[in-house]
C-alpha cells in the first residue's frame, strides 16, 4: 500500500543519511586542519567578539580599515603585534585579514608574468577579486560586533598595481567594473613601512619569509613601486628608517592611534 512504501522510503532515507553522517564522522580530522602553507594565530582567533551578521548590518561601533603595506621586509608583522597590543589596551577590536598574493600562491596559482596577455589579466583580476571578498568579509564580521574596531588588510587591493604596467591596470580595473578613485575610497588609511633594503640594507633577509625572494635592490624598487601605487590617498602615511627599529614601530602606532582618535 501506498502508506507503508512511503514508510519503507522513510526509513531507507533516514538509515542512508545516518551511515553517511556516520562516514563523515570518520574521515574528518580532529580539530582544524590547515593546510602547508597557512598557520592559525591562537591569539587572534580568541581576541575579538564578532561575528557574522547580514552584510550591510551594523550593531554600532566605529570601524577604522587600515592597509598594512610596503616592500619586503619593512616590518609589517612586528608592527601589527605592535599596534594591535596598544589597540585592544585601548579597548578596540583588531582584526587582520591576510595577505591574498600568499594565500594564492601557497594553493597552487602561479604568477604567469607581466605579458601573458589575457592569463596575466585573469590571475590579476582574481587576486583582487579575493581581496575584495576578504574586505567585505573581515569588514561584515567586525561591523557586526558593535565595538570600536580597526581592520587591517595586509596589503590592500592596490598593491597588486606596483606588478602591472599602467595598461594593464585600466585593463584589470574594467574587467572588475571599477576605478582607481572607488578603490582608495575604501581605507581610512594606508600605513607604508619602508623596506630595509633603504637605508636598513645590513638588516635586510629573506630568511624569514618562503615567498620573499627579492635582492636588495629589487625590494627598493618594488617598495618605491608599492609607494607610487598608494600616493593618492589622502592618509598615505610613509614611515622609514631613519631611526631604531623601536622607534619604527613606535612611528607606526602612533599614526595608528592618531587615525583612531581623529574619526
Amino acid at each position: 500500500s501506498r502508506p507503508m512504501l512511503h514508510k519503507l522510503g522513510s526509513l531507507l532515507w533516514f538509515g542512508a543519511g545516518a551511515l553517511v553522517t556516520t562516514a563523515a564522522a570518520r574521515l574528518r580530522p580532529r580539530g582544524r586542519a590547515l593546510r602547508p602553507g597557512h598557520t592559525l594565530d591562537p591569539a587572534l582567533a580568541v581576541g575579538n567578539r564578532g561575528s557574522a551578521v547580514a552584510s550591510g548590518a551594523s550593531n554600532g561601533g566605529r570601524v577604522y580599515t587600515v592597509v598594512l603595506t610596503g616592500g619586503p621586509c619593512g616590518g609589517k608583522s612586528s608592527s601589527l603585534e605592535h599596534f594591535t597590543r596598544e589597540l585592544r589596551a585601548r579597548g578596540y577590536d583588531v582584526y587582520c585579514a591576510p595577505e591574498v598574493p600568499t594565500i594564492m600562491m601557497n594553493g597552487g596559482c602561479v604568477f604567469p608574468g607581466p605579458d601573458a596577455g589575457y592569463r596575466t589579466i585573469a590571475f590579476e583580476s582574481a587576486l583582487m577579486k579575493l581581496q575584495l571578498q576578504m574586505e567585505e568579509s573581515f569588514l561584515q564580521v567586525a561591523r557586526s560586533a558593535g565595538h570600536d574596531a580597526v581592520v587591517v588588510f595586509d596589503r590592500g587591493v592596490l598593491d597588486m598595481a606596483a606588478y602591472m604596467t599602467d595598461t594593464l591596470l585600466k585593463e584589470v580595473l574594467a574587467d572588475l567594473g571599477c576605478s582607481e578613485k572607488e578603490l582608495l575610497r575604501r581605507y581610512d588609511c594606508v600605513l607604508h613601512l619602508v623596506t630595509a633594503a633603504k637605508g636598513a640594507e645590513a638588516f635586510y633577509t629573506t630568511a624569514n619569509n618562503a615567498t620573499r625572494t627579492e635582492t636588495v635592490d629589487e625590494a627598493a624598487a618594488l617598495d618605491d613601486r608599492v609607494r607610487e601605487a598608494w600616493i593618492k590617498h589622502p592618509r598615505h602615511i610613509v614611515v622609514g628608517n631613519e631611526g631604531t627599529f623601536a622607534q619604527k614601530m613606535s612611528q607606526g602606532t602612533q599614526h595608528i592611534l592618531e587615525l583612531v582618535r581623529a574619526k
